[in-house]
């Protein structure tokens, strides 16, 4: 038994391969069997006739590295069909906070919904209690190193301050 089948989708299965109507079944979490020669008892039912399934987008820019603190649900995007968000692009982060970063600094690049963790893993464990909507992946913000490095001062990084 299947826990969840939508029926008759317009199904765009991320090859390439143009779009064709058919049933998907969702088990434990996964994708069982996608096609149209099945139905199979599911504990729930959906009818997506004039309905589309896709398989979920990557928002590779999504600028989630501070906003999720405030929304961690982020319904807005998984409406969107975006089931991945990527951050970190623009040099922001929220770790790893430098203990050489003085407190100009950290006020600069701070937020009032997002603190800073002194490294990724600390992040990691304080947002695992959370409930994330879309899948969160982090480059480290660039600013975040600069400002550990060199605080706010505009000129170029001595080679002592990139090593």
């Amino acid at each position: 038994m299947f826990d969840l089948l939508f029926q008759n989708a317009l199904i765009y299965d991320g090859t390439g391969k143009p779009a064709h109507y058919g049933n998907v079944a969702v088990k434990n979490g996964k994708i069982e069997a996608i096609g149209t020669g099945f139905l199979g008892d599911a504990k729930e039912t959906v009818s997506a006739d004039g309905l589309t399934l896709a398989p979920g987008f990557i928002d590779s820019h999504s600028h989630s590295d501070s906003s999720l603190f405030a929304d961690p649900h982020r319904v807005h995007v998984l409406r969107m069909g975006v089931t991945t968000e990527i951050a970190g692009q623009c040099g922001h982060s929220r770790s790893p906070a430098l203990s050489t970063m003085n407190a100009e600094t950290a006020q600069f690049l701070s937020s009032k919904h997002s603190p800073f963790y002194a490294t990724m893993k600390e992040q990691i464990q304080a947002m695992e209690s959370w409930e994330i909507g879309p899948n969160q992946r982090y480059f480290t913000g660039y600013s975040l190193l600069k400002g550990g490095a060199m605080q706010l001062e505009d000129r170029y990084a001595s080679d002592e301050e990139i090593s």
